[in-house]
């Protein structure tokens, strides 16, 4: 997710640019778009390091308890942002 904010590289970048030089913009505009709705949920979350930390304990891959001052997730917040990752296709 981090190249989601930094703009660098991976599989998520190269899905953007392949459609781009192939000339097939609508689906560069989809999977632009899934990336746009990412984002407004980390935010809505309380940004990356607190939702993405969730994000991954909800994919199985636990990473620990989130350290002071950054607020650990309620139950009814997981419910919540696991509802918002389903309405955008992610999980």
């Amino acid at each position: 997710m981090g190249g989601v904010y930094l703009g660098g590289g991976g599989e998520d970048d190269l899905n953007i640019r392949t459609p781009q030089m192939g000339g097939v913009l609508v689906e560069a505009r989809k999977i632009q778009q899934f990336s746009v709705n990412m984002v407004e949920i980390l935010n809505k979350y309380g940004g990356g390091v607190r939702a993405g930390k969730a994000i991954m304990k909800i994919i199985g891959i636990d990473c620990g308890p989130s350290r002071a001052p950054v607020k650990i997730f309620s139950s009814s917040e997981i419910n919540s942002l696991i509802s918002d990752l389903q309405s955008v296709g992610f999980i």
